[in-house]
């Protein structure tokens, strides 16, 4: 019997998990043509991904089974995300309010999803990053600050276990009492 909870529950998971692929596939790198390179047919889907990695209309992401991903630098957030938002943002203010969210998803992916407060402390660092966002995006050279947060949560959760970790987080807060940052929360 399903309830009318789990129902709401399944529906957004797979919202999220459409927003995410949809805005996994809107975050072109810029700068290249207007028009995206189609495969061949006959290409395997790893083919076309390449493809239109090399074309510059999907970013380079590390699409390995590891959560993790590569951190050679060590700070909470993977090289390719790294490069993602290197690339995509050029204001100084805007970088690091990126990398602060990138961390803290990134964080969310690796976080127990048993130990209630790693979870309120994952919870807390990513509302601090997204009202960081929201106060360096808000120019009108600025990109919006939704579209950013929703950029960056479909970079690092760009593989079937990173969304699966990053959903099972959503899971685990349901129910949960958030409060909203005051202030400049950005590091």
């Amino acid at each position: 019997m399903h309830t009318p909870n789990r129902n709401r529950k399944r529906r957004v998971s797979a919202f999220v998990a459409c927003a995410v692929l949809l805005s996994l596939t809107a975050c072109g790198g810029g700068g290249g043509s207007d028009k995206t390179p189609n495969p061949p047919a006959e290409s395997t889907p790893a083919q076309k991904l390449a493809a239109l990695e090399a074309s510059g209309s999907l970013p380079k992401l590390d699409r390995s089974p590891s959560l993790a991903g590569t951190d050679s630098n060590g700070n909470g957030v993977r090289d390719d995300v790294e490069g993602f938002i290197a690339a995509k943002f050029s204001a100084a203010g805007q970088r690091a309010a990126a990398v602060q969210l990138a961390s803290a998803l990134q964080l969310i992916v690796l976080v127990n999803k048993q130990d209630a407060r790693a979870l309120q402390a994952a919870s807390r660092r990513s509302s601090r990053a997204i009202n960081c966002i929201f106060s360096r995006f808000n120019g009108a050279d600025a990109a919006a600050p939704g579209a950013v947060v929703d950029d960056l949560i479909a970079v690092t959760a760009n593989t079937k276990a990173r969304l699966q970790a990053y959903l099972e987080f959503s899971a685990a807060l349901d129910g949960a009492v958030l409060s909203i940052p005051e202030g400049d929360t950005c590091e």
